[in-house]
């Protein structure tokens, strides 16, 4: 079972989820078309409901065709981390550090400040931040 909260997709093999329903949504979801794979509340607000339900029905429809975005926890250096799963593991393929960046020294005293301090950070936080944009990046030649 998945489930859609805003934008963000739970898949149920992944983490736990739970569906709390009242005994009048028990009983919407019996009387489904048998074909039916998805029941959806959402706010009786003018934004949601004008043009014949427009906006709902895109949101419903939404992560279909493109994959749907969808959240797990996994342990990560022996914490318990959220990431996105298509994105899982692809931090250096994505970041200037390793792009390489010439100024780009892991381990060793002339490492460039900026990236020392964004993975004394990641370390303490035990989160992972790719690097998109430096003003100190310098493009390495490839071998």
């Amino acid at each position: 079972m998945k489930v859609k909260v805003g934008n963000n997709v739970y898949d149920g093999e992944i983490e736990p989820v739970m569906v709390i329903l009242s005994s009048g949504e028990r009983e919407q979801i019996a009387n489904m078309a048998p074909e039916a794979t998805k029941y959806c509340m959402y706010p009786a607000t003018e934004d949601w409901i004008k043009d014949d339900y427009a906006k709902i029905k895109a949101w419903m429809q939404d992560g279909e065709e493109e994959g749907e975005v969808i959240y797990e926890k996994y342990e990560h250096h022996g914490a318990m981390v959220w990431v996105r799963t298509d994105l899982k593991g692809l931090h250096r393929q994505h970041c200037l550090c390793f792009a390489p960046c010439a100024k780009f020294k892991p381990g060793q005293d002339d490492n460039c400040l900026l990236a020392q301090e964004n993975y004394e950070m990641c370390v303490r936080h035990n989160m992972t931040l790719p690097v998109w944009e430096c003003p100190e990046f310098i493009a390495a030649m490839s071998q």
